[in-house]
């Protein structure tokens, strides 16, 4: 049986772009980067060598093309947020409700991540990954900082509550990376409810 004529560059293929993202990101997963070739990539999407090169140049380019909108989209969102009007305890919440769920869409990009920044090193294209952290964290701060002087949550060091809320929502994101999380959307917004409330109450 023959095998399907792969494709090319400029055969007016809409799809082949995103087969050779999908591809790559299957294998990175799966594989490792560092074990991953062009071939299989291309292999994999059905497509020819020319076509990868022609939309990403490289390995290193469809790497940085997957996590670059993830990347872009996660600072726009945390902006979206942030500038809304309202309570800055509701923006809180309506951050880390809809940070959890970017990250739930993109949850095959982020076990890659995962992988290259806990892991071994794999010869990546250098990226700045905690810079999406420190995104996060100057704009919760800035939140709690607002919601501390509205009366809104109590009391206490603004750097202390924002690393309790940044590192309930990264636990959170690390748990949906296990075979059962123990957590779901839902469970981190009851959580963070708690959290606002106080474990132990008045004593």
């Amino acid at each position: 049986m023959a095998r399907p004529k792969k494709s090319t560059a400029g055969e007016g293929d809409a799809g082949v772009r995103q087969r050779l993202l999908e591809a790559a990101l299957t294998l990175f997963t799966t594989r490792g980067y560092a074990s991953t070739t062009v071939r299989e990539i291309v292999e994999s999407a059905g497509v020819s060598k020319p076509v990868l090169y022609y939309y990403f140049n490289s390995k290193e380019g469809i790497y940085l093309e997957l996590i670059s909108e993830p990347f872009r989209r996660h600072q726009e969102l945390i902006a979206s947020i942030a500038g809304r009007e309202g309570s800055a305890k509701g923006r809180i919440l309506t951050m880390c409700e809809v940070l959890f769920d970017h990250f739930m869409e993109n949850i095959q990009v982020a076990r890659l991540l995962f992988s290259i920044y806990y892991g071994p090193p794999q010869g990546t294209p250098l990226v700045d990954m905690d810079a999406q952290c420190r995104v996060l964290d100057v704009a919760m701060l800035a939140l709690v900082k607002e919601a501390m002087a509205a009366g809104e949550i109590g009391s206490g060091q603004p750097d202390d509550v924002c690393w309790t809320l940044t590192g309930m929502l990264n636990a959170a994101f690390q748990e949906q990376l296990t075979p059962e999380p123990k957590i779901d959307g839902p469970g981190l917004q009851r959580a963070l409810s708690l959290l606002f409330t106080g474990i132990g109450g008045d004593r």
